[in-house]
């Protein structure tokens, strides 16, 4: 019993460390970024270069939020999905004109030894939908089936290329990530495209 108090003291002040260094560095780092591009935006005419300025601050707000987000799961580790997802939403929302609707149960969760990892794939799918795909809106819903997990997120943008995700998935960086943590807890992570949306199924044991 000792020991395993004294394992997860050990692991709560290593996450609380590591929390602290990413506040101090790169979120530091990637708000001063963004106020010199912002300067940069500024000064400039319009015309195509402005256009790739907006877009480069796009991304670093888009990441700005990531990070913050992930300081906070560091944290406070002990969060239910629902929160997490809702939490992320609305830092999303902020800077991105999208709707976000979230049509799971109120009484969703999943175990806690695989809470997190399934959370950074869907907040890994989220961020890849508002940087490519130019949706409008997208939904998260779930359900039930032969004793599995199946999570499914939906978007209205342009069509996603799941031949070129499989033929070339070093070119989805971030995706792939999100498929391998699905694969190491043995689920699978799938995409296709019906009714003019993209969906996204992850299936969990």
């Amino acid at each position: 019993m000792q020991s395993r108090l004294k394992n997860f003291t050990n692991e709560s002040v290593e996450r609380l460390k590591i929390a602290r260094d990413l506040h101090d560095t790169l979120a530091q780092e990637l708000a001063a970024i963004g106020f010199a591009c912002d300067e940069a935006i500024a000064l400039s005419s319009m015309g195509p270069s402005r256009d790739s300025l907006v877009e480069v601050r796009s991304r670093i707000s888009l990441l700005g939020t990531m990070v913050r987000d992930e300081i906070g799961l560091l944290r406070d580790g002990n969060q239910s999905f629902l929160k997490m997802f809702a939490n992320f939403s609305l830092q999303i929302k902020v800077n991105n004109p999208i709707e976000i609707s979230n049509q799971l149960a109120s009484t969703f969760d999943l175990p806690s030894e695989i809470r997190l990892e399934v959370f950074r794939s869907v907040r890994e799918i989220l961020t890849n939908i508002v940087l490519h795909s130019h949706a409008t809106s997208m939904e998260i819903t779930s359900n039930l089936s032969n004793q599995n997990i199946n999570l499914i997120i939906s978007d209205n943008g342009i069509p996603f290329d799941s031949q070129s995700f499989s033929a070339q998935p070093t070119h989805h960086f971030g995706l792939l990530g999100a498929r391998e943590r699905i694969e190491r807890l043995g689920g699978k992570l799938e995409y296709s495209r019906q009714d003019s949306l993209n969906l996204c199924q992850i299936v969990l044991p």
